[in-house]
Formats: structure tokens, sequence, C-alpha cells
């Protein structure tokens, strides 16, 4: 398997990814572990910054990842399944990026990935993977095809056309609310337009990306999903100022718990909050199913 280029590969063993990495994996992993995907990205330049070369592993219980610096060492971050928290993936133009938050004691710490959006597709998978991990399902291979369009109507093109492509085969959005971009005084923009769906398995949150270029009226479109599994749901609560609202979701996991917040306009907190109800009831209805299984 080739692993030199611009872009990431799937890896069909551990025997394929590059010497430096197979060590530095093989001496993190467990007899009892059974790896499940390997995606490999090499090291590359990203606006006169070089970015680490990186491999992704998944067994059926945790992730590593495994980056390397300028002189070649590599460096470990790794987390069972039970202390990861979320999932965010951002593709703009060329510019990818896979989040992993997990939890770490009292604090959520993450890491991330860059990688070349021509190779979204090894990544794509590693975000379901990683969702079915943390859902107490094995992280072996699932579908790659995209959810069907959802019911709810998703305005402007940019959210129809992410959410099929972001959401699982067969996790249809069953509520949903969408907002415009939050602006302050003075038009300043503090929260970009987004869409907040809720299916039964997780919650999702997708944000525009717009980025003004250097010719007038000219803008690039992109997006980033926030993928928060229901089962790591603990709370959520509101925060309310004069020209915006933020919604304050409480996540826990085995070792610790953590945060994270949404920006959205007052006047759709009661729609924010029947998607955060029927998300609590879609959790609690699948967990029961699955527990009397």
């Amino acid at each position: 398997m080739e692993t030199e280029g611009r872009f990431a590969t799937r890896l069909h063993s551990v025997e394929e990814s590059p010497p430096p990495f197979r060590a530095a994996l093989m001496d993190r992993l467990d007899p009892q572990d059974s790896v499940r995907f390997l995606a490999f990205n090499p090291s590359h330049a990203s606006q006169g910054f070089r970015l680490p070369a990186t491999l992704l592993t998944l067994t059926d219980r945790r992730w590593l990842l495994i980056s390397d610096d300028d002189s070649g060492r590599a460096a470990v971050a790794e987390r069972a399944f039970e202390d990861t928290l979320l999932v965010e993936m951002e593709e703009f133009l060329f510019d990818g990026r896979l989040k992993i938050d997990y939890a770490a004691g009292c604090t959520a710490r993450s890491c991330t990935i860059e990688f070349n959006t021509v190779s979204y597709k090894p990544y794509n998978e590693a975000v379901r993977l990683i969702l079915r991990g943390v859902e107490g399902g094995p992280a072996a291979a699932s579908s790659d095809r995209p959810a069907t369009v959802p019911e709810i109507e998703m305005r402007p093109i940019i959210f129809h056309n992410a959410v099929p492509a972001i959401l699982a085969e067969g996790h249809r959005p069953v509520a949903g609310v969408q907002w415009p971009t939050v602006h302050g005084s003075y038009g300043r923009e503090l929260a970009p337009a987004a869409a907040l769906l809720s299916t039964d398995r997780e919650l999702v949150l997708i944000s525009e990306k717009r980025v003004r270029m250097h010719r007038p009226q000219q803008i690039r479109v992109g997006y980033s999903a926030t993928f928060i599994p229901l089962v790591r749901l603990a709370r959520f609560g509101f925060c309310r100022h004069e020209r915006y609202s933020i919604l304050d979701l409480g996540m826990r996991a085995r070792n610790g718990g953590g945060a994270f917040q949404v920006v959205f306009p007052p006047q759709q907190e009661k729609a924010v909050e029947q998607v955060l109800e029927c998300a609590l009831r879609q959790s609690a209805e699948f967990f029961s199913a699955l527990g009397s299984s």
C-alpha cells in the first residue's frame, strides 16, 4: 500500500502503516485489541505551516491517534469510547478537520486531524464508527451510504446538501430547527447560521462556514457538523441575553464530562427546547429497547 502523497488513505492492516507509526501503534495495542479501522494522513503544508502526519486507529474498545513532529517523533493520544464525548467534522474548500472531544477527569480535551477534503471518505467512515462505539455497538464496518433526505426542510442549500451527506444510513432526523446568522450590535456576527437536528442516536449541530474572498460579492461556503451521542447528553439549559440565547449542553462519560454551547436567536428558544426534549425521549426509548433485547 502506497502511503506517500497528499491525501489520506484507508489501510487494511497495521503492517501497511509507515514504520514510525507502526512501531508506536504496536507498542500501545493490547492483545485483546481488535483493530477495525486504520487511516493514514501524510504530512502536508497549509498556509505556510506544516501539519503533522497522522494515523487514526479504531479498535473494538477505543481510538488511538498517532501524530509526528518535525523531527519524526511520534506522539499518541488514545481514549476508550466510554470516555469519548463528541465528534466534529468540518469541510471548507479543500480543508477538512476531524476533532474528537473526550473526558479527562474534570476537564474535556480534544485532538484534531487536518486533511484534504478530496480524501474525506475515510474520516466520514471514522465518525460513524466512533459514534457506534460510543453508543455501545461494535466499531465495525458500517455502510458509507448517506441517510435519505430528511422530511425536515433544510434551507439554504448548504444545509439541504450537508444533512444527507453527514448522517449515517438509517439515522433520519426526527426533529429539527434552523436559524439565520446571529448578529450583535453594529452588525457584528456572533454566531453563524446553523441547524440543530435530533436523530434516535445523536444530536447534530450543522453550522455554516462563510468566508468572503478577495473579489467583491465572492463568498465561499462550507460547514461544520458536531455529533453529540444522546448517551452522553446529561442535561441542557438556557442562558438568555438581549440579542441572543445560549443553549448549554452538559455531557457525561465514564471518567468525567464536558460542556458544549450553542448561540442562537432568542425567538427560536421554544423550537430548540422541543428538539432537545425529543432527543431525550428518543434516547430513553432507544436504550430501554436496547436493555430489553
